[in-house]
């Protein structure tokens, strides 16, 4: 292994975060920093499923715009927060 793989592997091992809550004042908080990678699980399947819609199914021009509408207001608030779906 390459010494800059050795090193990419060593950063890999002591980079480490700590959040910190007071419970039960934080509670909320604590909830959402726990949970978000469930968050994002159901912001990235919605986002393929209102593409699959728009891209595969058959609906009335009505349809399709909310559907994009949505698709694109769920996109723009992703991006401006920096998360990628």
């Amino acid at each position: 292994m390459s010494q800059k793989g050795k090193d990419l592997l060593h950063i890999r091992h002591i980079m480490k975060a700590t959040l910190t809550f007071n419970l039960p004042d934080d509670q909320h908080e604590f909830d959402l920093a726990v949970h978000g990678s469930d968050f994002y699980s159901i912001l990235f399947d919605l986002n393929n499923e209102m593409r699959s819609i728009c891209k595969y199914e058959e609906h009335s021009d009505e349809v399709y715009d909310i559907v994009e509408r949505l698709r694109n207001m769920l996109l723009q608030g992703t991006n401006r927060t920096g998360i990628e779906i």
